[in-house]
């Protein structure tokens, strides 16, 4: 039998339960569907019985996850204007955080694959992970509440949010990246951003940052964002290099 099939039949759901109280006080009381934010979608090509995937949860939890860091940087920044409030934000939901938190927790061990998809090494693992956590908030919501995924999110984006007080750390790359160029006397950073589709038909972002006709690198991520903050994050090493 296949390792991914014996995994679904022996879905681990308490010592789940056990890992996300542990990590954020939250207590999820009704945990009989959680199994759903796990499952990626490779499963469904091996396995006719699975017709979902956790993408749908994704979809959800993005746009909770979004919200809760909205209303927390509302209400605790009121002197700053949007502008930076969402530089904060961007700050704060950054796919490599979103992965790291879900280490921390290893939700790794719960994912749901198909044969082809390795989640504990494979070149996928840091998307797969940040979708993971995206995911499990949209379950917490769903299922608890608002004032749960609330108190889930806050507490395992503590150290990100304790670290906004830091000038730098609250920057994202493309400010930072701007900044460096407009120190050295360079023109502003123009972005060039598409959409791809990958090997495994995943609709993904491909951006290209330039400083006037020069390409100074190129970045790839599931959203727009990321894949700017990507290109911009090894930009700044190039330009640091120069």
């Amino acid at each position: 039998m296949a390792s991914w099939c014996y995994r679904l039949n022996q879905y681990p759901i308490e010592k789940l339960v056990q890992n996300i109280f542990k990590y954020s006080g939250v207590l999820i009381r009704n945990p009989e569907r959680i199994s759903d934010a796990f499952i990626h979608k490779s499963v469904l090509n091996e396995n006719p019985d699975y017709t979902g995937s956790y993408e749908r949860l994704e979809f959800l939890g993005d746009a909770v996850l979004e919200l809760v860091i909205s209303d927390y940087l509302y209400n605790d920044f009121g002197i700053e204007d949007e502008g930076e409030l969402t530089i904060k934000r961007s700050v704060i939901v950054r796919q490599s955080t979103l992965s790291n938190i879900s280490e921390n927790m290893n939700l790794e061990e719960f994912v749901v694959t198909g044969s082809g998809v390795n989640v504990l090494s494979g070149k996928e693992r840091k998307s797969i992970l940040a979708d993971v956590f995206e995911s499990l908030c949209g379950y917490i919501f769903l299922i608890e509440g608002y004032d749960q995924v609330k108190k889930f999110v806050l507490n395992c984006l503590k150290n990100e949010i304790h670290n906004l007080n830091s000038y730098n750390n609250f920057k994202d790359p493309k400010s930072l990246l701007q900044e460096k160029l407009q120190k050295i006397g360079e023109a502003l950073p123009i972005y060039n951003t598409i959409k791809i589709i990958s090997d495994d038909d995943d609709m993904i972002f491909e951006t290209k940052v330039y400083v006037k006709d020069k390409l100074l690198a190129c970045g790839k991520g599931k959203r727009k964002i990321f894949a700017e903050q990507k290109a911009a994050e090894i930009a700044l090493n190039i330009v640091g290099r120069s």
